[in-house]
């Protein structure tokens, strides 16, 4: 990927804006830049398509709350532990905006061309349990990849041969014409009416993958979850995503992790939260207790006069990631015995007690 990553300037300066500033300030100061530094306006210009770059690659960070705190923590260091590497070029900025550039320059269609065609990057969503988010692992998974039709050998028609190009688009597929909306000069494309967009001379289709050249099918992958990953955060899969035509580049594959709820413990940044039930007598008199941590059980001594809902700490037992290592912190529940005391009971314990 020849991404900008890391960025050493302050991405709150390349926006030109305040680190207390609200999201709709973030957005509205990137659809200022956006629009300058676009490079539909500034063709031949390297300066402009660099900063256009660096302009999303900092919006893309600051506009979500938790890549924004993980900057605000710990610079782009602390970025890089949420799964994002950068934009590989501007046509993967228009595909992750592209409800945004819609509103800013109107439909923008990325022409097809008759040469290689890369192949589009896919997602996938992946539910994993707490433990494996928190401590790490590998799990495998399967998913429907669009491969290269063997029946056409990705041309999507039938005859052995690469078909003809269209004589309207001269095999690009698309129909382009110059717009002028919202202020910009665009090419904005459309697909062809002679070969409805396919780029070539109308003939057989191939029935496998009805004139597409490619088929789905379905693929076992490994996939190594990182220790610490949060639900919602993307995992790239470099050349796993849908297959490219006419020798394209494959696609890659987003995994995002979708991290189950766990019924014992919960997360707090790095640290693990849980609860521990002990009897009345444990808790006046103190002791070894046994508790569950992410690691297996650890022998934890509750001090005397421990009183419900105290919350006691047990270092280094909590997520590692980041270069940091979370504590397990336990909540404390006195159990009361219910019995009915005696008289004589009741009067030895009040004596205890006020003593």
């Amino acid at each position: 990927m020849n991404s900008t990553m890391p960025l050493s300037e302050d991405l709150y300066d390349i926006l030109g804006v305040g680190k207390d500033a609200t999201e709709k300030e973030i957005q509205r100061a990137y659809r200022k830049l956006a629009l300058k530094y676009h490079p539909d306006r500034n063709k031949d210009d390297s300066q402009a398509a660099e900063k256009f770059k660096k302009a999303s690659e900092a919006y893309e960070i600051l506009k979500d709350p938790e890549k924004r705190e993980a900057y605000d923590v710990g610079g782009m260091s602390g970025v890089q532990g949420t799964g994002f590497e950068g934009f590989a070029d501007n046509e993967e900025i228009y595909s992750h905006f592209g409800d945004l550039f819609g509103d800013l320059f109107g439909s923008r269609v990325q022409p097809r061309q008759a040469g290689p065609l890369p192949g589009q990057d896919l997602r996938f969503v992946l539910s994993t349990d707490f433990k494996t988010a928190a401590l790490g692992g590998k799990t495998t998974i399967e998913a429907p990849i669009p491969t290269v039709c063997e029946d056409c050998k990705g041309s999507g028609v039938l005859g052995g041969g690469p078909p003809d190009p269209c004589e309207v688009c001269h095999g690009s597929g698309q129909i382009a014409r110059q717009s002028a909306e919202h202020g910009g000069y665009f090419t904005v494309a459309s697909p062809c009416p002679a070969c409805e967009g396919t780029g070539r001379r109308s003939g057989t289709r191939c029935s496998k993958c009805r004139g597409d050249g490619r088929v789905a099918e379905l693929r076992k992958l490994a996939v190594t979850i990182p220790a610490g990953i949060k639900s919602g955060q993307v995992l790239r899969l470099r050349g796993q995503g849908q297959a490219g035509l006419r020798g394209g580049p494959q696609g890659d594959l987003l995994i995002e992790i979708k991290v189950e709820p766990d019924a014992a413990f919960q997360r707090e940044r790095n640290n693990i939260r849980s609860k521990i039930r002990v009897k009345l007598l444990t808790a006046l008199l103190g002791g070894k207790v046994d508790v569950p941590t992410l690691r297996g059980a650890v022998s934890m001594t509750l001090p005397p006069g421990t009183s419900s809902d105290q919350v006691l700490r047990i270092r280094g037992q909590g997520i590692e990631a980041n270069g940091t290592k979370g504590d397990h912190l336990v909540r404390v529940v006195v159990e009361t015995p219910k019995k009915e005391f005696t008289d004589e009971e009741q009067s030895q314990l009040c004596e205890l007690l006020n003593e």
